[in-house]
């Protein structure tokens, strides 16, 4: 039979057309998948943790929900990366694949398909879950956009302002896009117009309904009633009012000269109208480089575009027009655009492939049966999530009342990473090592922490330096291996880990991404001078791994080294109270440690912290409550047997230490019940759930005893410094502030 009667009879076959297409989709998610396996696993979704378990945190609107929450659920139903992986590229590629066909016909798809996963393949972009999720969405609306060209009905232009609304709880680059497609589709003709205004509205007013239970969301967590995500945009703002075209790794705050709390877009605004032209030729600048990325991707849409038969082609590129024109407001980098790998096939193979397809609209009913499938499919998790972000403050403001929403958050969600990981770090403040150190071991096996493997090795082995591990191959693991170094007295060892991994920070953490210019040179060389990230950002959240006394042995080596920087030096000014509270001194250091490490590394509320520790409050406070009892009644070593246990379940009950400090008063034991009348006074104000109007009376109350305490033992500089602190935090309305204020004066 000859080639032609071949294809003729596979031309006519829909089952085998279908199997190629089916066979090319699955041999190139293999080839993809042996290709990304460095790289599988979901990064970033701790907020998503939280949005699932319903529990309180401050930061849960610094992104967007739907990466987020999607990832947070898959972890916790135990899929393995792999399997995320394919799930997401048999999506895309369906996608990818219905596009193509819906515009030029099966070969057109075909086309589209095996360029994709080419690309892919051929090191076009590396494999990351949230661009990849990110790029099904906006396949699904570039796909519905082509299904509205044939069925420009009301359903459909709320399908594609439903999709477009999709991917901006996902990422917000498309929050104009709604507007603009309307603009660049404007008909002409009277009733015509009317019908496109109505679809128009219908699309634009779809596409932003899915944002206002997050801008809800966010109200109730901000007091801002806002559609975006906070923080997550402003490092691209602030590089790109600097006039940088590539975006930074590094503190961009500190680099705009700007707090935590200031708007970045206000920043933004006032540094282009000083110089608007040299902000719009800054743009057209990034355009440019944006074309560099892939410019025979981008030619051969231009040529698809010169080569299409539409009358009216700019509705049909639009979405890749509009997504260059928009990033190139802001600071850029090469990943942005990897949607457009997979966006851009099926516009070049469709539009060259409709010129010479015969069929086009016979063979784009299987692509549309496609399209709406996983319309269906993915509005459903759509509606998932948005279910759980409208209930969200109800059950945040709920499970904030009731000590055990943590506990049983661990349990409902064992497979959680960032559960976990507080669980693991609630065994080192409650001063079992041994049970830190083997929770630390299952985390980084299961969760593949290459950095926390490396730490549980760094500190069992006299040098650290000589381990294998892929940990110490990064920075987190020569910080570890630094930090281990100066622990164990080598100095000259830790010279070298830190030159090594300073070179490391600046290589891959505080730069700008490229080069292009005399003002990107300028702005490169301000970020480098900044080295407080490193500092803050990568030492100190190691350093809160190690137990009190190795921590502190390790900031004693770091204060020869270099000058501290300010949450190291407050935690130093921390750790050197050890000694002063005696035998209550570990217990209260490591709840501190536990507390910078939940509010300042992880960005933790301090309402969440209660709630971890609120059970152990709760058994340690009735302990303290029946000592009391027993101390009324004239049992003193009852009281001090209940005391002794309430202490050890909860080291910074306020009550219980005042009480330990009053026992030991009437026993004459002087240095002891200063001890404990300093620590009940420290439980207070180092513990934010402690905070509260009757417990900083009662430290008061201790301050005062314990510089009483202070001046009997010849402590006299001592002495005046507690009174000094006691009288300026004491409450105004404290019975023994006038006194305390009376005594002061006498200094």
């Amino acid at each position: 039979m000859p080639l032609k009667k071949y294809l003729a009879a596979f031309d006519a076959s829909s089952r085998l057309k279908t199997a190629l297409a089916l066979s090319l989709a699955a041999g190139l998610i293999l080839l993809n998948l042996f290709l990304a396996l460095p790289a599988l696993g979901l990064k970033g979704v701790y907020a998503g943790s939280f949005l699932l378990a319903g529990l309180p945190l401050n930061t849960v609107s610094w992104g967007m929900p739907m990466y987020q929450l999607l990832g947070a659920a898959a972890l916790n139903l135990g899929l393995p990366p792999a399997s995320i992986f394919v799930l997401l590229h048999a999506g895309i590629y369906a996608l990818v694949y219905s596009a193509g066909g819906l515009l030029g016909g099966y070969y057109a798809g075909l086309a589209s398909l095996a360029a994709s996963g080419l690309l892919e393949a051929g090191g076009g972009f590396p494999y990351d879950a949230e661009q990849s999720l990110y790029s099904f969405f906006l396949l699904l609306l570039l796909s519905l956009l082509l299904l509205k060209r044939r069925d420009p009905s009301p359903g459909t232009a709320a399908l594609c302002g439903l999709a477009a609304g999709a991917s901006l709880l996902v990422r917000t680059p498309l929050f104009l896009f709604p507007p603009f497609f309307a603009l660049c589709g404007w008909p002409t003709g009277g009733d015509r117009s009317k019908a496109f205004l109505r679809r128009s509205l219908l699309f634009i007013l779809a596409s932003y309904a899915l944002l206002v239970p997050w801008a809800l969301l966010n109200r109730s967590v901000s007091g801002e009633f806002s559609f975006f995500d906070g923080r997550r945009g402003a490092c691209n703002i602030i590089t790109a009012a600097k006039g940088s075209i590539y975006t930074m790794e590094g503190d961009s705050r500190l680099l705009a000269g700007i707090g935590e709390e200031d708007s970045s877009v206000k920043f933004y605004v006032r540094e282009i109208l000083k110089d608007p032209v040299f902000h719009a030729s800054t743009v057209l600048r990034r355009v440019w480089y944006i074309l560099l990325f892939y410019p025979a991707l981008f030619a051969a849409l231009l040529l698809a575009a010169a080569a299409s038969r539409e009358k009216n082609k700019l509705p049909l590129f639009s979405l890749p027009l509009y997504f260059v024109l928009i990033h190139s407001f802001l600071s850029i980098e090469k990943r942005y655009f990897y949607p457009l790998l997979y966006l851009l096939p099926p516009l070049i193979a469709g539009s060259l492939f409709s010129r010479f397809s015969g069929r086009p609209a016979e063979e784009s009913a299987r692509p549309a049966k496609s399209v709406y499938f996983l319309s269906g499919l993915s509005f459903c998790a759509v509606l998932a999530v948005e279910a759980l972000i409208l209930a969200y403050p109800q059950r945040a403001a709920r499970n904030s009342a009731d000590h055990a929403a943590f506990s049983r958050a661990i349990g409902r969600f064992p497979r959680d990473r960032v559960f976990r990981e507080l669980g693991c770090a609630r065994l080192r403040e409650r001063g079992d090592d041994e049970g830190f150190y083997r929770c630390l071991s299952d985390y980084g096996r299961e969760f593949k922490d290459g950095a926390k493997e490396y730490f549980l090795l760094a500190v069992k082995s006299g040098k650290p330096s000589e381990i294998k591990n892929k940990g110490g191959e990064g920075l987190d693991g020569l910080v570890i291996r630094m930090l281990r170094e100066l622990e164990l007295g080598d100095r000259a060892a830790a010279s070298v880990s830190l030159e090594e991994a300073f070179y490391e920070y600046n290589t891959h953490l505080n730069l700008l991404r490229k080069e292009t210019n005399e003002t990107d040179r300028k702005l490169a060389g301000l970020i480098r001078q900044n080295t407080s990230g490193f500092w803050e950002r990568s030492v100190y959240p190691a350093l809160l791994l190690w137990p009190p006394r190795g921590a502190a042995r390790i900031l004693a080596g770091l204060k020869e080294r270099s000058g501290l920087t300010p949450r190291l030096r407050e935690l130093d000014a921390e750790l050197s109270l050890l000694d002063a509270h005696g035998e209550f001194g570990d217990r209260l250091a490591r709840g501190r440690i536990f507390s910078e490490m939940f509010l300042n590394v992880l960005g933790l509320p301090p309402g969440l912290l209660r709630l971890i520790r609120e059970e152990d409050s709760e058994k340690s406070k009735k302990l303290s409550d029946l000592a009391a009892e027993k101390m009324r009644a004239g049992d003193p070593a009852g009281a001090e047997e209940l005391l002794s246990e309430a202490v050890a379940i909860n080291a910074y009950n306020p009550e219980a230490l005042m009480d330990i400090c009053v026992l030991r008063l009437k026993k004459k034991m002087k240095a002891g019940a200063l001890e404990a009348c300093r620590s009940s006074s420290y439980a207070v104000y180092a513990f934010p759930e402690n905070r509260l109007p009757g417990f900083r009376m009662l430290a008061s109350e201790a301050d005062l005893v314990s510089y009483k305490l202070l001046r009997s033992l010849g402590r006299g500089p001592e002495a005046a410094l507690v009174l000094r602190e006691c009288v300026k935090r004491a409450p105004a309305d404290w019975p023994g502030l006038p006194g305390a204020k009376a005594e002061l004066e006498r200094y």
